[in-house]
């Protein structure tokens, strides 16, 4: 008896080890991303082209309200590729709204740039997208929301499409 109870707890314990190294990572590039937050978590993440992109640290999110205007900017490298986002509005008062991204009123809340391996994109008035600010505290700096756009490289030859993004963060006043 005492054989079969070393035995089961040593075949136990072998199994527990062995499916440690067998937790998948996801497959689909959406369960890449933070969740969809409001408590200013330092997350930002979106898809390029299908592609999960994410911040990997504090560091790699800038979010930043000033006379009427908010920056949120992320960094970072995706696949040996530096890729940055750039969100801009530009409103007499920003609050939880959604804002359109077309770049073609400046002074409205309408710029959105996305770097990638060199090229610039941007939004213009056939290829645009939203930024929903779902969440915004005025008293604690916290800034959350989603965005998907589509955007023309410089050239005209290329675009690039953004989406299911989001972000979490402290904004600096």
């Amino acid at each position: 008896m005492r054989t079969l109870t070393l035995f089961t707890l040593l075949f136990g314990l072998t199994l527990f080890f062995a499916c440690d190294d067998d937790i998948a990572t996801p497959t689909n590039p959406i369960d890449l991303l933070p969740p969809a937050t409001q408590e200013g978590n330092y997350t930002f993440g979106c898809l390029v082209n299908g592609e999960a992109l994410r911040s990997k640290s504090t560091t790699d999110i800038v979010a930043i309200y000033q006379k009427q205007s908010l920056f949120i900017s992320m960094g970072n490298v995706i696949k040996q590729l530096d890729t940055d986002i750039h969100l801009s509005i530009n409103s007499t008062y920003v609050n939880e709204s959604t804002y359109l991204l077309n770049n073609i009123k400046p002074g409205r809340g309408e710029v959105i740039e996305i770097s990638n391996n060199g090229y610039l994109y941007k939004t213009n008035e056939f290829l645009t997208g939203q930024l929903t600010i779902s969440y915004f505290d005025s008293i604690n700096y916290i800034i959350s929301g989603i965005f998907s756009f589509e955007a023309l490289s410089q050239d005209g030859q290329d675009t690039i499409r953004v989406t299911n993004g989001r972000f979490d963060t402290h904004y600096i006043p």
